[in-house]
């Protein structure tokens, strides 16, 4: 018989599909963590598309929008591999409450300096390049730490969502940093960033992660790295897509294809029209 006789078996197998689909909320760990992290992406896109704007209203150079990016981006292409053997040997949540803490005061800085009337490129630079090395310790660190929260059964379901979350969060901070630009300002939204990592900060305080859940290798950190090139070595198809990943993050793809977010202020300066940005 087939599902389409039995419409009630047709109904037990979609039902199964859904609450599969949300596996990983039923940890609490998961759900709390989720809530915090999707608050602060929402910042970090917000503030990444007042940056963007705030060097072109500064300097009106599409070399300088690129070479900040660069500047953000470089660290995670060079140090993410040795900075992920190293969260291996160290307590996740303690890196990732560091590393958000080091994002929190970059963000404040960038906020008061762009208040007070003093930012100047020198800065922006500084502060992308401070900016990319926590993200070269945060991504690994973060990644690794979804296994201690949700277990090998819910890892590939926590992975799926935290996926389906930064997609969301992505699309959300621009619209919102469009508004609170042209209303009050770059300031303004690296304010609102540095206050959502306290919302992260807050969340990773309240976890509860058993000791036994902890990871710690004591290999050697050199032969885990060259553990790691050997198994893509020995997967093309693995290798394959690490590539295609690496170079669609790395900073030669962002010099070579300008975001839709950096877009927005050639836009403006084309179009001269604030409602046309906010519409972007």
């Amino acid at each position: 018989m087939t599902a389409k006789e039995h419409p009630l078996t047709l109904l037990a197998v979609m039902d199964w599909n859904f609450k599969n689909s949300f596996a990983a909320l039923h940890h609490r760990n998961f759900r709390l963590y989720l809530i915090g992290l999707f608050i602060s992406l929402i910042g970090f896109w917000m503030q990444n598309v007042g940056q963007s704007w705030l060097v072109y209203r500064l300097t009106h150079s599409a070399w300088h929008l690129g070479a900040i990016a660069f500047c953000q981006q470089i660290p995670i292409l060079l140090i993410s591999f040795a900075a992920g053997g190293i969260i291996d040997r160290a307590n996740r949540r303690r890196v990732i409450i560091i590393t958000q803490t080091l994002a929190l005061v970059q963000a404040s800085i960038l906020a008061y300096l762009t208040y007070i009337g003093e930012i100047q490129i020198p800065h922006l630079f500084l502060l992308s390049l401070f900016l990319g090395v926590i993200s070269a310790f945060d991504l690994p660190a973060r990644q690794s730490f979804l296994v201690q929260m949700v277990g090998k059964n819910d890892l590939l379901n926590a992975i799926a969502m935290n996926s389906s979350m930064f997609n969301a969060a992505r699309m959300i901070g621009p619209a919102i940093a469009g508004i609170v630009i042209a209303r009050w300002g770059e300031a303004f939204c690296f304010l609102l960033n540095a206050v959502s990592y306290l919302a992260v900060l807050l969340s990773l305080a309240v976890l509860k992660i058993e000791r036994s859940a902890e990871i710690v290798k004591k290999q050697s950190l050199t032969k885990d790295l060259a553990e790691g090139f050997r198994m893509f070595a020995r997967r093309s198809r693995s290798a394959f897509f690490c590539k295609l990943s690496v170079f669609l993050e790395s900073p030669v793809f962002h010099l070579l294809f300008c975001s839709l977010y950096l877009l927005m202020e050639f836009f403006r300066e084309e179009q001269q029209d604030w409602e046309s940005f906010q519409l972007l």
